[in-house]
Formats: structure tokens, C-alpha cells, sequence
């Protein structure tokens, strides 16, 4: 894809988000915005350039250090966490945000698993702020329990890690362990859902529609994508990843 159209888009959306950051209630274009960031910077992130970065890594800490972050501000910057994290692969980035994901509020506790979809393959399984939410949230069975627990799932670990990590909760918290087991049983260990292939959805069609309206690059070279290679590229990245599917077999914990 051409390195000036993603840089100029993103900049734009950036810019746009910004514009947007303190009208309440959050719209689902925002959202949106957020979500197109993330992608790009998962699926793009050799061509974006360190100015844009910058711009982005700014942004944030401009908002982390406004008074009113905890009232205001926490849960409409979980696009751009997940996007700094995936330029930078600096957990400062994801500490506040992989904390809200068993937030109380289940609005903003949704956008944050949406998020946590670009950055899992990234995580690893011992991840203790991570661990803890999706605990907290199969605990209270919260909305997105599920979600959580494919997040947690599919980070960076052995099968057998994850079996033992079921082992350890069966002594250590049996109620939880159980909760779990019952959910995994409910579904016969294989858990359906569309939720992570409708937030990549959503994020292709807010580029998309922006890419239709306005004009990125420079008129000599219109084309999205330097050549065939490119998009075939795109699509092996999509489905190599590994929440982009409708099931997910989880039988090795039997």
C-alpha cells in the first residue's frame, strides 16, 4: 500500500479524532476512528513514519496528563493505546487499558475487547494486568466473558500453559474454575463468534469510506496498493491472524 496514502490518512484521522474527543455521548464514527488507527498500525506498521508516530505517541500523553482522565478520558483512547503499543511495543501504552477491560461500564468494556483484537498476538499469556481482567470479568460472568477468555487464549503461550493455568485455578479458586469450565462446556469447547471479524469489519469500512471521499495521495499516483503482491500480502497477514475466524476450537483444554 502506498507509504504516503497511509501516513496521509492517518494523519487526517488523527486529526479528526481529535476534533471530536470531547463530544459526548462517544459516536460510533469515533469509535470507528480509533479502530481504523489500530489497524492500520497492525497491518501497515513498516510504513508508517516516524512522524506519525509521534503525532499519535503525543496526542496521548497530552490526554494522560489532562485533569480529567479518570472522568473523561480513559475510555475513549483504547484505539490509539492499541495503535502506540503495535508502533512501539512499549507496554506503558497498554497498562491503563488491559486494566479497563473488566471495567464496570460494559459500553466502554466492549470497545476495549474490540481493541485488545489487534494487540493479542502480541501479548503474552503471563501477562499479569491481563490475566487479572479477564479473571475479574469470568468471576462476575460480565458481558464479553467469552471475549475475554479468547483474548486470553490466543496470546503468546503453550497449549500446555493453558492447561495448567486451568489446573492452578481448580485448586486455588475452584468457583472461578468452574465458571469456566461450564461456559467452555455450554459450548462443547468450541466457541462461536463473530465479534473479532465484525471489529476488523469496522475498521476496513471506516477506511474505506474515507479513502472514497477524499484524496490521500498525490494525483500521479492514485493507486492504493503498489502491485498484486501487496494486496495478496494484506489478505495472508488477515488470515494468519489469529482472532480473525468465527470458531475457535478449544478442545486441548478438555
Amino acid at each position: 500500500m502506498q507509504k504516503e496514502n497511509i501516513n496521509n490518512y492517518l494523519i487526517k484521522e488523527l486529526n479528526s479524532f481529535q476534533a471530536a474527543f470531547d463530544v459526548s455521548p462517544v459516536s460510533q464514527t469515533q469509535d470507528a476512528r480509533g479502530l481504523a488507527i489500530a489497524w492500520l498500525s497492525h497491518f501497515f506498521k513498516e510504513q508508517i513514519q516516524d512522524k506519525t508516530i509521534t503525532k499519535i505517541l503525543d496526542y496521548l500523553e497530552q490526554v494522560y496528563h489532562n485533569e480529567n482522565y479518570e472522568t473523561h478520558a480513559w475510555y475513549r483512547l483504547a484505539g490509539l493505546e492499541a495503535a502506540a503499543y503495535l508502533l512501539t511495543k512499549d507496554e506503558y501504552y497498554i497498562e491503563r487499558f488491559l486494566n479497563h477491560l473488566s471495567c464496570s461500564q460494559s459500553w466502554a468494556r466492549g470497545y476495549f475487547h474490540e481493541c485488545a483484537s489487534f494487540i493479542v498476538n502480541f501479548l503474552d499469556f503471563s501477562n499479569f494486568a491481563l490475566k487479572s481482567s479477564v479473571e475479574a470479568n469470568l468471576r462476575l460472568r460480565q458481558a464479553y466473558s467469552e471475549q475475554s477468555l479468547l483474548i486470553l487464549l490466543y496470546t503468546k503461550t503453550t497449549e500446555a500453559d493453558k492447561r495448567k493455568w486451568l489446573l492452578d485455578l481448580q485448586v486455588e479458586e475452584p468457583e472461578l474454575y468452574s465458571k469456566i469450565i461450564e461456559l467452555l462446556k455450554a459450548n462443547d469447547f468450541l466457541i462461536r463468534t463473530d465479534f473479532f471479524k465484525d471489529t476488523f469489519e469496522k475498521a476496513k469500512s471506516r477506511i474505506i469510506y474515507q479513502l472514497l471521499n477524499h484524496s490521500f495521495g498525490k494525483a500521479k499516483s492514485p493507486d492504493l496498493f503498489d502491485s498484486i503482491e501487496d494486496y495478496d500480502s494484506l489478505l495472508k497477514k488477515e488470515a494468519e491472524h489469529p482472532l480473525n475466524k468465527s470458531q475457535f476450537d478449544l478442545s486441548y483444554l478438555k
